[in-house]
């Protein structure tokens, strides 16, 4: 058991539900189960958050927003700065949640990009979005989970808190530790996190879906997640609190 990817398309199974994943995708489900329960989280949270990332992404950590014609996207360095393909390709969303945009221009500007390149992600053991010419790390979901709940509400920027959905998790902090419905939580997280112009779009495939979650999850044990080589041999709420500590410090590791 462990994370897949592919280059393009989904995870899903539509069983029992529709947007449920398949197998493969179900494993992903309960990496980002595992690595989020050890940080803290409910099983709520982690079902209201793994609904909207079926919608979102399809469960494929390596998802481009569109998927180009030629398959997914082509940039030709993942770290050369000041560069555009001229296709602005970059400005499509990706990842497990859709970070958009996600362009590489510039390296990273605060405000435009928000997973790759950004300082704070870059370092996480596992990092590596996938390119077309620069095939990505298996690891990338963990990573990105990683970065999600370390950073999921830096500078407002992500997790934009508010009296919305019913203001029942008005901050981040109060969004991880929620025993709200997960079916309800989804739609908090569609509002404060993804911000669509219409939130109510499937919202009763969504709620639909965060049930079948909780179903699944609701007293399920909570196993170390498969860490990246890099992180072996380390207790994974050590890892995170060892991070945590570090990045206040203003070392990246």
């Amino acid at each position: 058991m462990g994370w897949h990817c592919k280059n393009t398309g989904y995870y899903f199974g539509n069983n029992p539900v529709q947007y449920y994943p398949d197998a493969d995708g179900l494993e992903n489900c309960d990496q980002i189960y595992y690595i989020l329960k050890n940080a803290g989280w409910t099983t709520n949270a982690v079902c209201g958050l793994l609904t909207c990332i079926g919608l979102e992404s399809g469960y494929n950590p390596w998802k481009w927003e569109g998927e180009s014609p030629g398959g997914y996207y082509i940039l030709p360095t993942q770290y050369a700065a000041n560069h555009d393909d001229g296709s602005h390709n970059g400005y499509y969303g990706y990842g497990l949640v859709q970070w958009t945009p996600a362009s590489y221009e510039n390296v990273y500007a605060p405000g435009r990009n928000k997973y790759q390149c950004n300082p704070n992600a870059v370092n996480i053991p596992g990092y590596g979005p996938n390119f077309q010419q620069e095939p990505g790390s298996v690891y990338d979901g963990y990573a990105q989970i990683v970065f999600l709940d370390q950073h999921g509400d830096d500078g407002n920027d992500y997790y934009n808190g508010g009296g919305y959905y019913g203001n029942l998790a008005p901050d981040y902090a109060d969004f991880k530790v929620s025993t709200a419905a997960a079916s309800d939580l989804c739609e908090t997280w569609v509002t404060n996190f993804e911000r669509p112009q219409n939130p109510s779009d499937r919202r009763p495939q969504r709620q639909a879906l965060a049930a079948a979650f909780y179903n699944n999850y609701n007293g399920k044990p909570v196993l170390p997640p498969d860490l990246p080589p890099a992180a072996r041999g380390i207790p994974i709420w050590l890892l995170l609190k060892w991070r945590q500590a570090n990045m206040k410090k203003g070392r990246w590791y």
